[in-house]
């Protein structure tokens, strides 16, 4: 008698992107991978279009589960939504403007079967627009999480070029690992972002280095309109990640004494934000050399943001 793979629970969010969830729907069905339960939660898009889609896929694949939301009751609330509904012994936030290639799940399942210390696999991602791979970004040498200890992972999340180490979040995490420690960090400024930082000294990760994962390109949004005091949202979040890292039950206490250099880096995140919108102002009010200040802005606002 053959033994049946355990199953994976893929909560898929969408809202008012129906082509981009058809794209998304078929990669997540045409897995290699079988033993799935797809989770659909919509926040209540215009239209049918999006319930038409889920329809005709659903008619034809049972795994499927829909969930609408009236009113729309929010991306954070969406996000949350999915993963109390899991059942799955591993767990995958999907997003309906990404796409996998079919062997995204079954290759990163194995790393976790393999290794039942290690809570989230994630492999390379390709980032896209128009169908056209803008930038493949791999996790390899210093950054590479594979074999690498508590401390190394933690100052990649909080180090990595371009904040990328974000991906990690749409990796496949073990389940009841995820549900005990996700909702300790919710409701901040780049919760994502603080996330995987605290999950870093949570559990170890392990790395697929093939483009598995697409996700779709989104230009940075910037303004020079920005009050240049919201680094405030920052500090909120830093001050969230510092208690919850002293007060959790779900990291090893000597892990804790990282926490220092995850505010000095966090910080000079901070500062740099700060720069961006200054040279803003001064791209406003200067008559000198505006071209180069716009350009030094965009610059900054692509490195550290």
């Amino acid at each position: 008698m053959t033994k049946q793979p355990p199953l994976v629970t893929v909560g898929l969010l969408t809202y008012q992107r129906p082509q981009g969830l058809k794209r998304a729907l078929q990669s997540i069905v045409s897995q290699a991978y079988k033993n799935l339960e797809i989770i659909v939660s919509e926040n209540y898009s215009p239209g049918n279009k999006t319930k038409e889609i889920v329809r005709k896929f659903s008619q034809k694949d049972r795994r499927i589960f829909y969930y609408l939301h009236n009113p729309n009751r929010g991306c954070i609330f969406n996000t949350n939504f999915v993963l109390e509904k899991a059942t799955g012994k591993y767990f995958l936030w999907a997003f309906d403007d990404d796409y996998y290639d079919k062997n995204f799940i079954i290759k990163l399942v194995k790393k976790l079967e393999q290794d039942q210390k290690i809570g989230l696999a994630m492999s390379a991602v390709a980032i896209f627009k128009n169908k056209a791979i803008l930038q493949a970004i791999r996790f390899k040498g210093q950054y590479n999480p594979n074999n690498k200890n508590y401390l190394t992972n933690f100052w990649n999340s909080i180090s990595f070029p371009n904040s990328k180490y974000v991906y990690m979040i749409c990796g496949l995490f073990r389940r009841k690992l995820l549900q005990e420690v996700f909702p300790q960090i919710t409701n901040v400024y780049a919760a994502d972002r603080i996330f995987i930082i605290f999950f870093s000294l949570v559990s170890p990760i392990s790395y697929e280095d093939n483009l598995l994962y697409f996700h779709q390109a989104h230009e940075i949004q910037y303004s020079n309109e920005i009050n240049i005091f919201s680094w405030k949202n920052e500090i909120i979040s830093i001050y969230k990640l510092v208690k919850t890292v002293i007060m959790t039950k779900s990291i090893v206490w000597y892990r804790k004494f990282y926490l220092p250099i995850a505010v000095w880096r966090l910080f000079f995140r901070i500062f740099m934000l700060v720069m961006i919108r200054l040279l803003g102002v001064l791209f406003r009010v200067t008559l000198f050399f505006p071209k180069q200040i716009e350009k030094l802005q965009i610059f900054i606002a692509h490195r550290y943001y």
